[in-house]
């Protein structure tokens, strides 16, 4: 079972004692190399590695798990708190109730993202993928759609078993849905829990044929008219969240699976 620890803002988050040796060195290892934004985030200092004024999650590739949490009374009160100003943070509509259900003392705030994450996606899924159909020019073997004569004379004079030709292609390979394989993809690396793995795989599945974002901030554009996709907009939000450092501060190496700070107003 991965060990998790859970601090508050600006205490103590590893000594580099025996018991905490490898974390230690793996935590200080990303400090030493990290740019100077991130190592403003944490503070190392001989054998003390401190959190900052930002509250954030850490898990280092052995499994160590850490989340930094602002001040409050017990660790759910802080991990309520945290989560209300990230989704007003995120403009997402979660309620404190739903947020209340949702925290264990053993379980990181990330995975409560997760798990709205595959709610939102599952409510897109059975209402239906937004699709489109696209226009095609391609030199074919095979005679589909209109030919382009000019064309075809131009690049087939010498290959008559070629066809160029313009059709119309159905895809669902559209920018709200590779935003959605892109972050689908992000949580299975960051989960921790079994049953969140299952599902995020399971959602993969109705994603095959579309491509993950090439250009986040690109595909990010070309979602802004959702008239036509509302039931996106939750999950879009995520997205956001996560993929466009609106939020977080993100930073992995061969020893941060991955590292997610953001400062609190």
């Amino acid at each position: 079972m991965c060990k998790i620890i859970f601090v508050r803002v600006n205490e103590v988050v590893l000594n580099g004692n025996k018991e905490n040796k490898v974390d230690f060195e793996m935590l200080g290892d990303m400090l030493n190399h990290c740019d100077d934004d991130m190592k403003k985030l944490m503070i190392m200092n001989g054998k003390t590695i401190r959190a900052s004024d930002h509250v954030g999650a850490i898990r280092l590739a052995n499994d160590t798990q850490i989340e930094i949490l602002p001040k409050a009374g017990s660790i759910a009160d802080s991990k309520t708190i945290m989560l209300n100003k990230l989704c007003t943070l995120g403009d997402l509509p979660y309620s404190s109730g739903e947020i209340s259900e949702s925290i264990t003392k053993d379980e990181l705030f990330i995975e409560f993202f997760v798990e709205m994450f595959i709610k939102e996606c599952m409510i897109i899924i059975k209402r239906g993928l937004i699709s489109e159909y696209r226009t095609i020019e391609e030199n074919s073997n095979i005679l589909r759609g209109r030919l382009m004569f000019a064309e075809n004379i131009r690049k087939n004079f010498y290959h008559s078993e070629k066809f160029y030709v313009k059709h119309e292609e159905f895809t669902f390979d559209k920018a709200e849905n590779r935003l959605m394989r892109s972050a689908t993809e992000f949580f299975l690396k960051i989960t921790s829990i079994y049953q969140n793995r299952i599902q995020l795989r399971h959602i993969l599945r109705y994603l095959d044929g579309v491509s993950v974002s090439e250009n986040y901030d690109d595909d990010f554009a070309k979602c802004m008219d959702l008239r036509n996709s509302k039931k996106y907009v939750n999950m879009l939000n995520i997205c956001r969240m996560f993929m466009q450092n609106d939020v977080f501060q993100q930073y992995s190496d061969k020893n941060v699976i991955y590292a997610l700070f953001c400062k609190l107003c």
